[in-house]
């Protein structure tokens, strides 16, 4: 990955080199989900906005890739911040951390959505790779697969009882966002796996409070 990320390519403060996500579906619709990204400060305003870290989820490595030889500095963890060591223009730095939801009590199977680009920095490469039983895309309502904008690769391989979809995108510049713009869902490239509510669902949903109020 670092053999291929050219740091001229982008004047921006900060870069994100890997944005990566590998998310495992499990049959009652519960998930577990590996993150793993890799950030470049730039300059001084980059090595400032990135210089204290929080995240969401368990964390298994955070750190400091300093100067040519990317030597690795532990943080000081404060009150659940990160407090980056060491941080200086060209330096990286490397997260990795593990979030998971339980069964959906409504059966309703909700995955995160995935976004490969961001109006605050470039992106060299965003890989989202989901592992999903190929049951919940025949039961009913079956899992769908959504995608907005998507321009790069989407690989769909098979492995016994599970799908595994790959995607990728390369090289996606920083969003320019303007006043009266569509909202960010709209515009940035996006994908995600859900469920909709059969319409006999929705309707009895609906008409619910109407047959009690009646009684």
């Amino acid at each position: 990955m670092f053999a291929s990320y050219d740091a001229a390519r982008w004047n921006d403060s900060v870069v994100r080199v890997l944005d990566s996500q590998v998310v495992r579906v499990f049959a009652d619709g519960g998930w577990e989900a590996l993150t793993h990204d890799i950030v470049q400060v730039k300059d001084l305003a980059g090595c400032e906005s990135e210089g204290k870290q929080r995240l969401d989820g368990t964390v298994r490595e955070i750190v400091t890739l300093h100067g040519p030889e990317r030597e690795k500095l532990e943080p000081v963890e404060l009150d659940g911040e990160y407090v980056m060591p060491g941080l200086k223009p060209g330096d990286f730095i490397e997260r990795v951390w593990r979030s998971s939801a339980p069964a959906p009590s409504d059966g309703i199977v909700r995955l995160p959505n995935w976004r490969f680009a961001s109006p605050s920095e470039p992106f060299h490469v965003s890989r989202w790779v989901v592992v999903v039983p190929r049951a919940l895309f025949a039961q009913s309502p079956p899992l769908e697969l959504r995608t907005r904008n998507f321009a790069g690769r989407h690989e769909v391989l098979e492995r016994g009882d599970d799908l595994v979809h790959v995607f990728e995108l390369r090289d996606a510049e920083r969003v320019q966002v303007e006043p009266g713009m569509p909202p960010q869902s709209w515009i940035l490239p996006s994908a995600e796996f859900g469920m909709r509510h059969e319409l006999a669902d929705v309707q009895r949903d609906l008409f619910a409070p109407a047959r009690l109020a009646t009684r």
